[in-house]
């Protein structure tokens, strides 16, 4: 791991652009002068997971690991820690297009784009990746047509297909975010349901076209109730 001098991350910050930041946490992402992003976390206190397993080198196995299973990630360049702001990063080399959160505020999410995504999804849960940050925010549409996941930190890989109950518990993650439980509900969740249950066998198929029915319409009706 790499370390980056006071000066040199000042220099890095002058001409880089901060994309997030927040609160007590400071910078979260910082668009670098030459495209790359580069991503915070925070160093933790001596008795945290995080001092056995970093952050940043969660991120960038799960890149690896994720690239190895066939699907589009970040690609890590290198990791280093920032000393006098007690910050250790990952530099990466960004996935390329729009997130469907931003393709839904700018009408472009159809549902093409949505069955895709609802296949694409299926596919993560048949290769036993539980992506826990799994929202519209955090799914690329490349110009390819080909989904790229960012913001990987929290990754679950397991070594069979993710039973019903995970599967519809990481769906579930997605709805709980108002404006993508809209955005899909508005563009066809039969849509999206659709099109995850057929990649399934039929009788998995079935129990989880009932599973998925159920949890769309309970959101429905929680973001109704709450608007």
């Amino acid at each position: 791991m790499q370390t980056i001098t006071q000066q040199e991350f000042e220099k890095i910050l002058s001409e880089g652009k901060i994309i997030e930041e927040g609160g007590k946490s400071g910078i979260k992402i910082l668009k670098m002068a030459d495209g790359r992003f580069m991503k915070f976390f925070r160093i933790r206190n001596l008795f945290s997971s995080a001092r056995i397993w970093p952050y940043h080198e969660r991120f960038r196995k799960n890149a690896l690991k994720l690239a190895q299973l066939g699907f589009s990630t970040v690609h890590v360049d290198l990791t280093a820690r920032i000393p006098h702001v007690k910050r250790t990063v990952v530099i990466y080399q960004p996935v390329q297009g729009k997130t469907l959160r931003q393709l839904y505020a700018n009408g472009h999410l159809d549902s093409e784009c949505l069955a895709a995504f609802g296949a694409f999804v299926a596919g993560l849960h048949a290769t036993g990746i539980d992506f826990n940050s799994l929202h519209l925010g955090n799914v690329i549409l490349q110009d390819d047509k080909v989904f790229g996941l960012i913001d990987i930190t929290d990754v679950r890989f397991y070594n069979k297909a993710l039973s019903p109950e995970q599967r519809l518990k990481n769906i579930g993650r997605i709805l709980r975010y108002e404006e993508d439980s809209t955005a899909i509900d508005k563009t066809g969740s039969h849509v999206f349901i659709s099109a995850y249950c057929t990649q399934l066998d039929p009788l998995l198929a079935e129990k989880m076209k009932d599973g998925l029915s159920g949890l769309f319409r309970t959101w429905r009706l929680h973001w109704e109730a709450n608007t």
